[in-house]
């Protein structure tokens, strides 16, 4: 993580781990390119008690450890939606949605606010690859407010996706049509064809026996 760390700040921050569990970042001192005033880091609570009001809700489906966004490795994010799965501990016991701590009533409303605040209130920046927003002006809202842009926005792909297929299939039938009228065999012209064919060989046949006929008479005076 600490690598990780490093690459996302500037050159002149410099991220240590100089012993356990400590992470020390430096800036360039009196240089005044880069300076730290504050640093601050949202935890990812594991324990379904006994770590505030936060509530590990959600686990990865393919381990089955809590999400943390974690940078380790590969990290978590990238195709987590897949995997996403509600904590199993959470719902073998739902009274962990109340109780975040020794002693809390059933009737202690802190934790499901906090939850709810979470959701509807707690904003945070979406990255550009959801399609919502851009890579310069990404968006930034409530996960409420992502999700309703979500459900907006693959509505309006699915419309637009209907449109095209009803454009398509206009095309396509008109351009069958064309093809039917230049290559198909029109019933009512093949068979004015064909009585016009059958009238002029009656008309022939007619010629030839009356030819025949006058063969005949000819033959007939020079006996």
């Amino acid at each position: 993580i600490i690598a990780d760390l490093q690459a996302a700040l500037p050159g002149d921050v410099v991220v240590s781990n100089p012993a356990g569990n400590t992470i020390r970042f430096l800036d360039d001192g009196a240089v005044g390119n880069s300076d730290i005033d504050a640093v601050s880091a949202t935890i990812t609570p594991s324990a379904l008690t006994g770590a505030g009001t936060g509530l590990p809700l959600f686990t990865d489906g393919e381990n089955g450890t809590v999400f943390s966004n974690s940078l380790d490795g590969i990290g978590q994010k990238t195709g987590f939606a897949s995997r996403i799965t509600v904590n199993p501990a959470v719902i073998a016991d739902d009274t962990v949605l109340v109780s975040y701590d020794a002693g809390v009533p059933m009737g202690d409303t802190t934790r499901p606010l906090d939850l709810l605040a979470r959701l509807t209130s707690n904003t945070r920046t979406y990255a550009p690859e959801t399609g919502i927003g851009g890579s310069a002006t990404p968006f930034n809202g409530t996960i409420d407010e992502f999700a309703r842009r979500i459900v907006s926005f693959q509505s309006s792909q699915a419309s637009n996706a209907e449109r095209d297929a009803e454009a398509q299939q206009v095309v396509t039938s008109s351009l069958q049509d064309r093809f039917d009228a230049e290559t198909g065999v029109n019933i009512d012209d093949e068979m004015s064809n064909l009585l016009l064919l059958q009238n002029a060989y009656s008309a022939n046949a007619r010629v030839i026996s009356t030819i025949q006929e006058l063969f005949t008479v000819l033959m007939s005076i020079g006996r």
